[in-house]
């Protein structure tokens, strides 16, 4: 599991803590997407004990392969929690 610094360039993008989908290259955070504006459809049980379990399901839709590819084409996608400025890769 990684941490990585989320850059002051990206403060329009940070909403706090919460799951999100982050596009690295070399090693920095170049994208953040949050799993609750995303998906909607599940933000109600982003904040219960089976999170990871929604937000993984979550990412097989069509609806998240979308967002994935966006965030491909500007670096490697992962999966974990935005937290005090940092992405906790999961």
């Amino acid at each position: 599991m990684n941490t990585y610094p989320i850059p002051e360039s990206l403060a329009g993008s940070y909403r706090g803590d919460g799951w999100a989908l982050a596009a690295t290259l070399n090693g920095q955070v170049v994208a953040i997407r949050y799993i609750s504006e995303i998906a909607p459809g599940i933000a109600e049980q982003l904040e219960g004990p089976h999170a990871s379990l929604f937000v993984k399901q979550w990412l097989g839709t069509l609806e998240a392969m979308s967002v994935v590819r966006e965030l491909q084409a500007l670096g490697k996608v992962s999966l974990g929690m935005c937290r005090n400025w940092e992405f906790l890769e999961q």
